[in-house]
């Protein structure tokens, strides 16, 4: 849990120009001082503008410099210093649940597709279901984009490296891999294949 609010990144000065001397370097976060300050400075700027003597950037800079004070100020204004940790601390049981409860949603999904696939013997008749790894990610979806296991001829055509990652996928298990038929077996018995 987080002790302190979000921090304010500093208000940048705007670029130099050769006609009206920028503020001085704001606070952080930037004080009422500061503001009237990038106030004033946009004011000198728009007077200088209508006379001709800086640019359109020069002065969408200034309105820009003022904002980005304003703005940062406001930040600091919306909420008391304590109300972020007090968010923190509300809302830390309520993540916690919804962690647990992504956790067996997943082991519930994980089992459904198991206990599906039990039931459609080697996957001819009826495509096995997709079971689901062990951190909940679809084996078939973007980051592994493995081949679906739709039967157990698929499985037997796995290449090493499929085979590698869809064992890594149901066991999380890291260091020694075994051997290619051993892990055919593991994987057919994470994802309910009973026929070999």
């Amino acid at each position: 849990m987080a002790d302190l609010a979000p921090a304010i990144p500093p208000v940048p000065r705007p670029p130099l120009n050769n006609i009206i001397n920028l503020p001085p370097l704001p606070e952080n976060p930037p004080v009422s001082k500061n503001v009237v300050e990038g106030y004033r400075y946009k004011e000198d700027m728009a007077v200088a503008h209508e006379a001709g003597l800086v640019s359109d950037d020069h002065l969408a800079n200034a309105f820009t410099y003022q904002l980005n004070l304003v703005q940062a100020r406001a930040s600091t204004d919306a909420a008391p210093a304590w109300f972020h940790v007090a968010m923190q601390q509300l809302l830390d049981p309520i993540k916690q649940r919804l962690d647990r409860l992504t956790a067996l949603s997943t082991q519930t999904a994980r089992l459904s597709a198991v206990s599906y696939n039990l039931q459609a013997a080697s996957g001819t008749a009826r495509d096995f279901e997709i079971v689901p790894f062990r951190d909940g990610s679809d084996p078939t979806s973007a980051p592994h984009e493995l081949c679906p296991l739709l039967n157990s001829a698929v499985i037997t055509a796995l290449t090493p490296q499929e085979s590698r990652d869809y064992y890594r996928g149901y066991y999380a298990a890291g260091g020694n891999l075994p051997a290619m038929d051993r892990r055919l077996e593991l994987i057919r018995a994470a994802v309910g294949c009973k026929y070999t």
